[in-house]
């Protein structure tokens, strides 16, 4: 777990991070660019990334965090301010360590019967693949990914009971007000629990009807 979930997510992200640069990403590592660049159009409305990299931010400086940029950025960004750089790489890689750990309980707990190494193999590969699509750098991506991976969890979780379907509602809102791409949970939930939204049958006791469950899910969405 310490390894595939901390020591990998970690090593990659550092690689992504202070290993090369992207031209993609420009003109957003410092307050004022950043602000140029995300208080505009679809970005404006992805309020918790933006609010979680400010106050990373913060905390660097008040815990006198170590702070560093790629020097091919600093030339091409005279504006560039290491510690707002760190903070994306501070920020972003908690984020993907968090995701890998609720991947692996996923994967262990609710995959299939093929051997552990196989449930290893796709945790890799799905954190190979969030680490390396950072060339282009962002506050809300991996924040993203880690709330829909907690939506999967709690979608297998079992009935719809009430503080299950509270914890998952939150996620939503949280998720939302992160990405659109929350939209995800609703369709997960619509996948796994297809035969008792076609099929509605007795609910256990205590559990709301995967029907009634949905709706509030999407009513939170849409709020």
């Amino acid at each position: 777990f310490l390894i595939l979930a901390w020591v990998l997510p970690a090593a990659l992200s550092y690689i992504v991070y202070f290993g090369y640069a992207s031209n993609i990403s420009g003109n957003v590592f410092s307050e004022t660019g950043f602000a140029a660049a995300y208080d505009h159009g679809v970005f404006k409305y992805r309020v918790l990334g933006k609010a979680l990299l400010h106050h990373t931010h913060e905390a660097i400086h008040a815990l006198g965090l170590p702070t560093y940029a790629p020097e091919v950025l600093v030339r091409a960004d005279p504006s560039l301010a290491q510690a707002f750089y760190s903070a994306f790489f501070y920020l972003n890689t908690l984020a993907l360590c968090l995701t890998a750990s609720v991947l692996f309980v996923v994967v262990h707990r609710f995959g299939s019967s093929a051997p552990p190494e196989a449930s290893d193999l796709v945790l890799i590969l799905s954190v190979g693949l969030m680490a390396l699509s950072q060339y282009v750098v962002v506050p809300y991506d991996m924040l993203a990914y880690l709330f829909l991976a907690i939506g999967i969890y709690l979608v297998h979780e079992g009935p719809a009971e009430p503080r299950r379907l509270g914890a998952l509602c939150a996620v939503m809102v949280l998720a939302a007000l992160t990405r659109e791409t929350a939209a995800i949970i609703l369709s997960y939930y619509f996948a796994i629990h297809f035969d008792a939204l076609a099929r509605p049958s007795r609910t256990a006791s205590g559990a709301l009807s995967h029907r009634v469950a949905l709706g509030i899910l999407v009513a939170c969405f849409i709020a």
